[in-house]
């Protein structure tokens, strides 16, 4: 959590996933509609989910929809040294939803970690940043 090599390389990552997103969309659109949307996953749980008018917008701007991982967090990566990459995996949550999904849900884990510590025993987790790991995938992401 606190390599930084691993966190650039996470945001990397998330933005070659999304430009090959956005490339699959126009080159299959058809197959692109069959995957479920990210109201659907988990037995639709999120299916009244309200949005706000600027994600309504999102729904139909290419740039910001499209097809994510969805669940891309911590224990479903496993960075590889030589070459400077992720391998991926656990791609069950795979879905059209919002691009920004795939790094809030990474991002997150640094927010629980930072404000509650170590889950079960609350443990402080020394150094445990969101800013200073957002800060670094989002840079990873823009690179």
């Amino acid at each position: 959590m606190k390599d930084k090599a691993v966190i650039f390389a996470w945001g990397r990552f998330f933005a070659q996933l999304h430009k090959a997103s956005r490339k699959f969309e126009v080159e299959h659109s058809e197959v692109a509609q069959r995957i479920q949307k990210w109201d659907q996953v988990h037995s639709s749980i999120l299916a009244d989910t309200k949005l706000h008018p600027d994600d309504i917008a999102a729904l139909n701007d290419p740039e910001h929809f499209g097809v994510i991982h969805g669940d891309l967090n911590l224990s479903n990566i496993h960075y590889v040294d030589e070459g400077d990459h992720l391998s991926v995996f656990d791609t069950d949550q795979v879905q059209r939803g919002f691009y920004m999904f795939d790094l809030a849900q990474a991002i997150v884990t640094l927010s629980m970690l930072e404000e509650g510590g170590m889950p079960i025993s609350g443990q402080p987790v020394e150094g445990a940043s969101r800013q200073a790991f957002q800060d670094i995938m989002v840079s990873g992401y823009e690179a």
